[in-house]
C-alpha cells in the first residue's frame, strides 16, 4: 500500500516534470522567437488542442465503458475496515 502511494506521487511529480518542460519549450519558441516561429508554434499549438480534446473524450468513453469492471474496482484490506483517522472506511468504490 505505502509503495503504491509513493509510486503515485512520483508520477505525478513527473507529469509536473514534464508540464514544466512543455512550458519552458513554448515561452523560448513561441513567445520570445520570430514572427515565422510564432506562427509555426501558433499552427503546433491549435493542433495540440485539438488532440488534447480526442484523447479527452477516448478517456471519458473508456472510463465508460470499463466502469464496471470488477478488475478497476479498489477493494478494502483484506476485507477488513483498517483504523483510520476520522472515522475513514475503505469501501468497494470504483476508482474512475
Amino acid at each position: 500500500m505505502e509503495n503504491q502511494a509513493l509510486h503515485r506521487v512520483f508520477n505525478v511529480f513527473l507529469l509536473g516534470l514534464a508540464a514544466e518542460c512543455y512550458l519552458f519549450i513554448v515561452q523560448r519558441f513561441y513567445t520570445a522567437s520570430t514572427v515565422s516561429s510564432l506562427l509555426l508554434w501558433d499552427r503546433i499549438l491549435r493542433w495540440g488542442v485539438w488532440l488534447g480534446l480526442v484523447m479527452l473524450v477516448a478517456g471519458v468513453v473508456v472510463a465508460v465503458v470499463k466502469r464496471n469492471q470488477a478488475k478497476l474496482r479498489r477493494h478494502d484490506l483484506g476485507g477488513r475496515d483498517r483504523g483510520l483517522p476520522g472515522g475513514l472506511r475503505l469501501g468497494h468504490h470504483p476508482v474512475l
